[in-house]
């Protein structure tokens, strides 16, 4: 539910057979996160925190056709090395991309 930013908690206070209350809250208006780091660089953080993970997609991607390789053909690895380190990079710019 939404609700106006004044409202900031609704309770509901609920009686029972010995006239006993219980107050229940339904709705408590949330912290606000306080940002760290400077505006500025928040921009750039994202990008390199993006770098990072899509050179890490790459890297797996290339060590996955490595070992592949290698269970394929004695050497495979060396055999197939410019075709597996192609394969990496274009999923590397994928992420990157999108």
């Amino acid at each position: 539910m939404k609700f106006d930013s004044s409202v900031a908690r609704i309770t509901i206070v609920r009686t029972d057979d010995q006239a006993n209350t219980m107050p229940s809250v339904i709705y408590r208006k949330g912290k606000k996160k306080e940002k760290k780091g400077s505006p500025g660089l928040r921009v750039l953080e994202k990008m390199a925190r993006r770098l990072v993970t899509a050179e890490n997609i790459g890297t797996e991607n290339y060590l996955e056709h490595h070992k592949a390789s290698n269970r394929k053909k004695r050497d495979g690895w060396i055999r197939d090395l410019p075709k597996n380190v192609t394969r990496a990079q274009t999923k590397t710019i994928k992420k990157l991309r999108g």
